[in-house]
Parts: C-alpha cells; sequence; structure tokens
C-alpha cells in the first residue's frame, strides 16, 4: 500500500498545478488542504513559490516508514529552497510529526522547512531523533526570508544526537532576514542538544528584525563565537519573556539570551553554566552593540571566562547611544563569575549603560577591575556630560582580584572634571574584597567618579563587616568616597532605610523586614537558617517564607533539594566541617530562585578565652581565620588534607580575616 502511495506522489508532481494536493481542500482560508498522510504531507512540497496557500494538519503523524521507503539515508527532504521558498499557511492544529531526522551535512537550508518567505507556521510539533545540515539550519525552518510568523511551535529532538551544523543554527530557525517591517516567533519551545560554530541559538540563530515572545529553550551548546542560548546574534527586534536552561560552551562572544545584541531584551531568564574559553561573556548578553534597555531579566548559574564577564552584559560598545539612556534595569544575576580583565556582577567592561534597581550576588573573582557591578567603566565621549550612572543597585559579594577591585566598580576610566560618572544611593553588602592595588568598598580605581556626600541620600552604603584585604594584609577602612558611608548589617535589612535612600518599594524591590537584604518581586524571599553552623554537626534546618523548594550547595558537592513542609525545611548531611561555606536558595511557584544565602560552619564552642573555639581536624584547622580564641583538641596529621587540597605547594597559611588577633592554644 505505502508502494502505491509513493508512486502516486510521483504521478501527482507531473499533473499540473490544480490537482497537485491528493487530499481534500482548496488550499484557502476557509477551505485548506487537509493533510492526513504523510504523502499528503510531503505534497506541500508541491506549491513552492505559492502566496497564500493554506494547509492543516488534521493528526499526529509518524513520517518514519515514508523516510525509510523514500530517503532513507538523507532522512527527510526539507520543504523549500532558496529558489523556490514555502510562501504559504502551515496550520499544525497543534498535531505532533515524529519519526523526524535529517542527515544532510553537505546541504544548507536545512529543516523540515528548508526555505520560507513571508510564511506562516502554526502549532506544530516536531519529534526527531537528530538533524544534520551545513549553514542555515533549524528544527521548523533553516531560513526565514521576509515577515515570517512561526507560533505555537515546538521541537523536541534528542539531547545525544541533537542539531548539528556549521553557521546560522537555532532550535527553531536558523536564520531570520528581514527587509522592511518585522516577523515573529512566539510561544515557542525547544528541547534537544546544538553542536556549531558561529551564530548559534537555542531558538534562533541569527535574527534581523525579528521579536521573539514567550519561548523556551532547554538543551546544551557547544559552539565558537555569537553564541546565545536564545539567540547567537541579534539585530533589531524585541526579545520578550525568553526561559532558557542550558549549559553553553563556546570560545567568544557568548550569552546566555543573546550572544551578541543591538536591540530590546526584557523579562527574560536564563539558568544554567556558561563556560567561554575566549573574551566577552555575558548572563544575559555577551556583546551589547546598541545599549538598548535590558529590563526585569534575571540570570542563575556560573560563568566563567577570560575578559569582559558580566553577570547581565559581557562587554558594550564604545560609541555614544547612551546619550538615550537607555538602562539596566530591576535586573539580577546570582551566582559565581571569574574571568581576567573586565569582570563584574552586572556589566563587565561598559561604555554604555544607565544602571538602576539591580543588584548581583555570588562570588565574583578576576585579576585587573573586578567589581560588584561593573569592572571596568568607561566614561563615554558624551561632550559635557556623562550619560551613564550606577543608582539603587546592590552587590552582596565575595570579590577578589589582583588590580582595581571595588565593591560596585573595579575601575572608572576616562572622563574630566565636568565629565564624571555618578555612582550614587547603592549599598556594597559585600561580604570581602581583596586585591595587591586599588581596592575599595565602593570602587577599587577611579579618577572621575561623581558621588553624594557621606550619609545623604545620594550617598553610597556599605557594610561596616566588609574585610577589605589589601595584599593579604586587612585594613582598617575610612568612610569617603572610595569605601562609602559604613552601616550595620541589621540597619541594612530595614525598609525605610532604603526608601529614604530613594529606592521604591512599590515597582521594584521587596524585602523581609529585619529579616533579609532587598531583593525582586519576580523572586521567591531567601531562605533562613535556624540551626548553628557548627562543626560535625549533621543537619542543617531553618524556613522559607514562600515555601516551595530549597536548595542546599555545601562544598563542592551537586545542589540538593528538598520540600518545604509547610514554611519549615531540613537537610541531613555529612558532619559538618568549620570553615565550610553553607548556601541556600528558595524556589516556589511562579517566583524565580532567589539569591543565596550564605553561612560559615564555625567551631563548637563560643570562641572566649574561657569558653574557646575547638579544633579536631585539618579542616578545622584551616577555618581558624576569625578573631577568637582557639583550642586545639588533639594531634592533627595533615598529610591527607594536603594530598587532597595542595599536593604541590603544601600547606596554605591560615590567612587572618580581619585586623583583631586571634589567639590559639596548641
Amino acid at each position: 500500500m505505502r508502494k502505491l502511495l509513493s508512486s502516486l506522489a510521483f504521478l501527482l508532481a507531473t499533473i499540473p498545478i490544480f490537482a497537485q494536493f491528493s487530499g481534500s481542500g482548496s488550499g484557502t482560508e476557509s477551505s485548506p488542504y487537509l493533510i492526513y498522510n504523510e504523502i499528503q504531507l510531503a505534497q506541500v512540497a508541491n506549491f513552492l513559490g505559492q502566496e497564500g496557500v493554506v494547509f492543516s494538519l488534521q493528526k499526529d503523524l509518524d513520517v518514519s516508514n515514508y523516510i525509510s521507503e523514500n530517503y532513507p539515508s538523507q532522512g527527510w527532504l526539507p520543504i523549500g529552497t532558496s529558489a523556490s521558498p514555502f510562501k504559504g499557511v502551515f496550520k499544525g492544529n497543534g498535531h505532533t510529526i515524529s519519526g523526524l531526522f535529517i542527515n544532510r551535512s553537505g546541504t544548507s537550508y536545512v529543516g523540515f522547512f528548508g526555505y520560507i518567505d513571508g510564511a506562516t507556521i502554526n502549532d506544530l510539533k516536531l519529534n526527531a531523533t537528530y538533524i544534520k545540515g551545513n549553514n542555515y539550519v533549524g528544527a521548523i525552518a533553516g531560513y526565514c526570508k521576509n515577515t515570517c510568523t512561526i507560533s505555537g511551535c515546538s521541537a523536541v529532538i534528542s539531547q545525544s544526537t541533537g542539531i548539528t551544523a556549521k553557521q546560522y543554527v537555532g532550535g527553531i530557525a536558523g536564520c531570520t532576514y528581514l527587509i522592511s517591517s518585522s516577523g515573529n516567533i512566539t510561544n515557542c519551545s525547544v528541547q534537544g542538544s546544538i553542536k556549531a560554530t558561529s551564530y548559534v541559538g537555542g531558538i534562533i540563530g541569527q535574527a534581523s528584525s525579528f521579536n521573539l515572545t514567550s519561548v523556551t529553550y532547554n538543551g546544551n551548546i557547544n559552539a565558537t563565537e555569537k553564541v546565545g542560548g536564545i539567540v547567537g546574534w541579534s539585530n533589531g527586534g524585541q526579545i520578550t519573556s525568553a526561559n532558557c536552561h542550558s549549559n553553553i560552551v563556546a570560545t567568544s562572544t557568548v550569552g546566555g539570551i543573546v550572544g551578541h545584541i543591538n536591540g530590546v531584551i526584557t523579562s527574560s531568564y536564563y539558568q544554567g553554566k556558561i563556560t567561554n574559553s575566549g573574551n566577552i561573556t555575558g548572563g544575559i548578553a555577551g556583546y551589547d552593540s546598541s545599549a538598548r534597555p535590558i529590563s526585569n531579566c534575571i540570570f542563575f548559574g556560573e560563568i566563567s571566562g577570560v575578559d569582559y564577564v558580566g553577570g547581565i552584559v559581557g562587554q558594550t560598545a564604545s560609541n555614544s547611544y547612551n546619550i538615550l539612556k537607555y538602562a539596566i534595569d530591576n535586573c539580577s544575576a546570582i551566582g559565581d563569575i571569574t574571568g581576567h580583565d573586565g569582570v563584574g556582577g552586572i556589566i563587565g567592561q561598559d561604555y554604555q549603560y544607565v544602571i538602576t534597581n539591580s543588584y548581583y550576588n555570588g562570588i565574583l573573582s578576576g585579576h585587573d577591575n573586578v567589581g560588584g557591578l561593573v569592572g571596568h567603566s568607561y566614561i563615554n565621549d558624551g561632550g559635557s556630560a556623562c550619560y551613564q550612572s550606577i543608582s539603587y543597585c546592590y552587590s552582596n559579594a565575595t570579590i577578589s582580584g589582583s588590580s582595581n577591585v571595588g565593591g560596585l566598580v573595579g575601575r572608572v576610566e576616562g572622563g574630566s572634571s565636568t565629565r564624571k560618572l555618578p555612582i550614587k544611593s547603592n549599598v556594597a553588602l559585600n561580604t570581602s574584597i581583596s586585591a595587591n592595588s586599588g581596592v575599595g568598598r565602593i570602587y577599587g580605581y577611579g579618577s572621575y567618579v561623581e558621588v553624594g556626600a557621606l550619609g545623604s541620600s545620594e550617598g553610597n552604603r556599605a557594610l561596616n563587616q566588609t574585610i577589605v584585604n589589601l595584599s593579604n594584609v586587612a585594613q582598617n577602612v575610612s568612610d569617603n568616597a572610595q569605601n562609602g558611608t559604613g552601616i550595620g548589617p541589621s540597619m541594612l535589612k530595614l525598609k525605610a532605610n532604603y526608601v529614604a535612600w530613594g529606592w521604591d518599594f512599590d515597582n521594584n524591590w521587596t524585602i523581609l523586614e529585619t529579616e533579609c537584604f532587598p531583593y525582586k518581586k519576580y523572586q521567591a524571599a531567601p531562605p533562613k537558617i535556624e540551626s548553628e553552623l557548627v562543626s560535625n554537626a549533621g543537619s542543617i534546618s531553618g524556613n522559607s517564607h514562600d515555601g516551595g523548594t530549597v536548595y542546599l550547595c555545601y562544598k563542592d558537592n551537586a545542589p540538593v533539594s528538598t520540600t518545604c513542609n509547610g514554611n519549615a525545611w531540613t537537610f541531613n548531611t555529612e558532619p559538618l566541617q568549620s570553615g565550610a561555606q553553607v548556601r541556600l536558595y528558595a524556589e516556589a511557584s511562579n517566583l524565580k530562585p532567589s539569591y543565596y544565602t550564605t553561612g560559615t560552619v564555625g567551631y563548637p564552642g563560643g570562641g572566649t578565652e574561657s569558653d574557646p573555639y575547638l579544633i579536631y581536624t585539618a579542616e578545622d584547622l584551616q577555618g581558624a581565620t576569625n578573631s577568637g580564641y582557639y583550642k586545639l583538641m588533639n594531634d592533627i596529621d595533615l598529610t591527607s588534607w594536603i594530598n587532597a587540597n595542595s599536593p604541590s605547594a603544601g600547606w596554605p597559611a591560615v590567612v587572618l580575616s580581619g585586623t583583631d588577633p586571634i589567639h590559639f592554644d596548641g
């Protein structure tokens, strides 16, 4: 029977245009061609180059037998070429086409549709084992020209085989090119891995004047340059409500949402790990060539790169677009970030942005120009004024580097006596800041910085318990422009103080009074640790204001989770080791993850002369960095610890964390 259908398909291809479809319908909006089998599906290719022809898929189809009979080695034949594109309307009606694979490594314009021009694809679901092509490769369409619309579509591709191609590769479309008005991809999702070279994205490889709304990518991407979890390179258009859960490996210009952006990003979320062996890495956008608005976005995960690494944007372009005062606004970056030069919790290297109502939380490390918000800020050439600024933001991090390391900004460069960078009404909540030269609670080095008067609403505040280390020596820090006004942690957990400093709690911030620092309305509240974190304890317990799920990150172990019982949670753990860090975060329904609640495992004892901290192990000994009284309780053989942690250099000196002394009883 199937051989008869194949013969019929060949015969129909030779019949005049009015008889090219073997099913019912007339190809109009009111009477579309109705597709019930794989032969009728393949006959869509008989109408290439014809505008407005409408097709409607009527049932789920498995095309594996059709492919094995007709294209057993190369797989599905993409519908449409650059010479004869598909220009019609395809209504998937929520049905799934399964059994699909494409094995055409030497062919460009590869996908279920190879090349579409002004077409509309709605509500189509694809299930494929793998897709292989050359350039312009995507599951739904390899290439989209002019005002195309793709909505309600999804592709599920094996994570082990996925999409493999060269340039211009995306989970939905490889490339979109618009001559005039914008096209749209809405309510689309992709699951599966992607491996390619450049212009690679989880949804689109290269997008020109294309709007993406409510798109999701789940999978891993391995590529070279201009790589994004949603779009590799976006020129114009807007990305709204994009969600990406991915691990991305690249060699240059990579972002959790977009690798290279010249457009707008709003209400988007990336969770995962980004690893770049080259320069320009951002949790949301790698390189921003226009400084258009980025708002209500959140990064959660890990980032590692070389130069120009940021939790939201890696690097912005050195031009004067910012005269329009576009902003990074209401954004959050949570997680550990490492790089070399120009490493920031929000932006690695900035020439462009007004940064407002945003924060960073995590461990930030680099070599030169490292800052809790911005690593390296160049004051743009704006004539008599500076169009950049940083206000109503905070950093809550452990920050380390070699030169020019600051709690908010690592280095400010450029400018003049009349063109200074405003850094006002911010808060530096950092645990510690370490450098060999140029270090401060607010900025590490800056010649033209404009700050508000100490203690005024425009002044910058800094946690007075922040440990500032210069060449491994804790410093006595005085309040000044570089270090801000010192303030205690309890005062920094009161809403009234922030309101007095001009922070907007109606639209941008919320807080659990007396319990935590400010966080975003789109986030879960951070969990609170109730139990005492002491050496050899076997559990950690606490509460979560929003209930939901709490995650524990301890030492180098993978995160573990537990569901709250009401608002309470408990983790049973291996015996805790003194000096080790405990980090927890919470997730709740319809809310993004909280920032980290961080604690350090202490010692049995009160740290006083009559009740000293008790040291039993090598780990206990290495953690004896804070002021107080310590007592060694037994002999310790350091061999195992050195072999596991420092086999070549041997035992590292225990570095004092503050200026007050420790008292050690052997």
